[in-house]
């Protein structure tokens, strides 16, 4: 079954189709119908206030907890790149030339210091400086 649109477009006359704002494909119909009269279900709407009721009931302690440890897990991603910069602002702080840095990354592995898995060249050091005088120059 070709459609008036099917022919236009294998015609190349697509540039005179206009769609209608409000046209919607027959089998996207029945899915949209479907979801609208989900939304008045009395399931839905039962669901819906237990999980408003339940929220609400969170005490403002236990919502305090909650931010506490998601941001401790927070902290530990930082951890590494902590690390890192400490690192580079000892070896600036100390005179050393960033050609050392490799030497002092392993230092700290060394020293069971976790470093993560990047920023251990030379490169890395010399922006990892231009960051911390940026930062301390501009506050």
């Amino acid at each position: 079954m070709h459609t008036k649109m099917d022919t236009e477009w294998t015609l190349g006359e697509s540039q005179n189709l206009q769609l209608q704002q409000d046209f919607i494909p027959p089998p996207l119909q029945k899915n949209t119908f479907s979801i609208r009269q989900h939304m008045t279900n009395d399931v839905h709407i039962a669901t819906m206030k237990h999980l408003y009721e339940r929220s609400n009931a969170i005490s403002e302690e236990e919502a305090l907890l909650v931010k506490k440890r998601y941001d401790e897990q927070d902290r530990q991603l930082y951890i590494p790149t902590e690390n890192m910069i400490r690192t580079v602002y000892a070896e600036v702080k100390a005179e050393v030339s960033f050609r050392k840095h490799p030497l002092f990354v392993e230092l700290q592995k060394l020293h069971g210091v976790n470093l993560g898995i990047h920023h251990f060249a030379r490169d890395s050091a010399v922006k990892i400086c231009a960051v911390i005088s940026d930062k301390m120059h501009t506050n």
